[in-house]
């Protein structure tokens, strides 16, 4: 699933984009824009996102760091990785 998709699903009728955005100190129109795929967020900001939206860190920064990426290979590296991190003998 692509990172956006993950923050507008999870922000779901919690937030709107606005408040979400005050709440991690952005501008709503750039949550606009992350769910959009327009901008991935900084690492900083990525935690923030989790915090907020009760997400797992590691799985959020790894989504980010495989949309950041134009490697093919680095994207496969990093979807394996998110395959790990939820194998339940491995966790």
């Amino acid at each position: 699933m692509r990172f956006g998709e993950i923050i507008k699903r999870a922000r779901g009728g919690r937030f709107s984009q606005q408040s979400l955005g005050e709440l991690i100190g952005v501008w709503g129109t750039y949550i606009g824009q992350i769910e959009k795929g327009e901008r991935v967020p900084s690492d900083e900001r990525c935690l923030l996102l989790a915090k907020a939206l009760d997400l797992d860190t590691r799985k959020l920064l790894i989504s980010a760091y495989q949309e950041r990426t134009q490697s093919k290979e680095v994207k496969q590296l990093f979807s394996q990785m998110e395959k790990l991190l939820t194998d339940p003998v491995i966790s």
